[in-house]
């Protein structure tokens, strides 16, 4: 009776590579590299690289119970668990501002009938916001947490003064928080000297809320809005801050660091 051909202890040709159901097994592998089968969704086994390290540290995204579906490069997160499962969620942007004035208790000082007497600034640096001519400016409500500073004769021009002024450097940013009054019906446009050496221009037909950013990278000096109709010129801008206009505008906040803020933080700045 014959047994037939018997089967060999080891065969010398048939490979990983060969078996149907594996994929890039063919490839060249790097030496001393592990490898595993991984199964795909075509219910195929994969050539998967195995690293120690991944093993005991793996990436978020690998993780089952865990969305980074909308995570985005150079941004910081941390984890929220939501009904049963982690969810990556943004960090608020940290700007280590010098300078920050916003006008509200206990750093806002008021005179009789909510005039703006002076505010005090809420970053390490010891100056104030007062203005030029005592009892000439206001300070109103706006919003449910903010108030704002405001000038009710819009006739005459009003400034505020940085006591003591600011010195800048080689590196710097500036923000201003504003509503920008509508645009002078005659002339179709407004115009007003907004920091000492900046002037801004616009054509906006209603009181608008904007955000302007000036910053200097060591001497090169750039400015941005959130509206598109505004012009920012900074052609006799100088080394030192002593003043700003508010005539024309409605002052929510100003904001200074001694640092260049990346277009990710500048981006979040400018949501409104």
């Amino acid at each position: 009776m014959s047994r037939g051909p018997s089967i060999p202890v080891k065969c010398s040709t048939i490979e990983l590579k060969d078996l149907a159901d594996t994929l890039d097994f063919d490839k060249e592998g790097k030496e001393g590299s592990i490898y595993g089968l991984e199964l795909n969704e075509k219910g195929l086994y994969v050539r998967k690289e195995i690293e120690e390290n991944k093993q005991q540290f793996p990436k978020l995204q690998q993780i089952r119970d865990l969305d980074t579906t909308s995570a985005e490069n150079d941004k910081e997160y941390n984890l929220k668990r939501v009904n049963n499962k982690w969810i990556i969620n943004s960090l608020p942007v940290k700007i280590p501002w010098l300078i920050l004035f916003e006008f509200f208790s206990p750093h806002t000082l008021i005179g009789n009938d909510n005039t703006f007497r002076k505010c005090l600034n809420q970053g390490p640096q010891l100056i104030s916001l007062v203005p030029a001519i005592p009892d000439t400016i206001k300070i109103k409500p706006f919003l449910q947490d903010k108030y704002t500073v405001y000038v009710s004769d819009v006739t005459e021009r009003r400034k505020l003064e940085f006591k003591p002024p600011i010195a800048l450097g080689q590196s710097w940013t500036i923000m201003l928080d504003l509503m920008l009054l509508k645009a002078n019906a005659s002339i179709n446009k407004q115009i007003t000297d907004i920091l000492t050496g900046v002037r801004i221009s616009w054509t906006e037909t209603t009181d608008t809320r904007v955000k302007l950013f000036i910053q200097n990278n060591n001497g090169s000096i750039v400015s941005k809005s959130t509206s598109d109709q505004m012009s920012i010129d900074t052609a006799r801008l100088t080394n030192m801050i002593e003043w700003m206009e508010v005539t024309n505008v409605n002052l929510i906040g100003f904001y200074f660091t001694a640092s260049v803020l990346t277009e990710y933080q500048l981006a979040i700045l400018s949501g409104i």
